[in-house]
């Protein structure tokens, strides 16, 4: 669901912080980020959770 809800704020918004504790979450992320052209600003794994600050093209 995290990769579903950052590509919905992408369309209105042009850089979005994520957080999900989803361990499939960060490889989700990058593939979105290969198939959309999506660039990931800051990719931090900490304690189970990610943080991600992800800017549309």
């Amino acid at each position: 669901m995290p990769i579903i809800e950052l590509a919905r704020a992408l369309k209105s918004e042009a850089e979005v912080e994520l957080w999900a504790d989803d361990p499939a979450a960060e490889g989700d992320l990058v593939a979105f980020a290969q198939s959309t052209g999506a660039r990931i600003e800051v990719l931090r794994v900490d304690g189970g959770r990610l943080r991600a600050v992800v800017r549309r093209r």
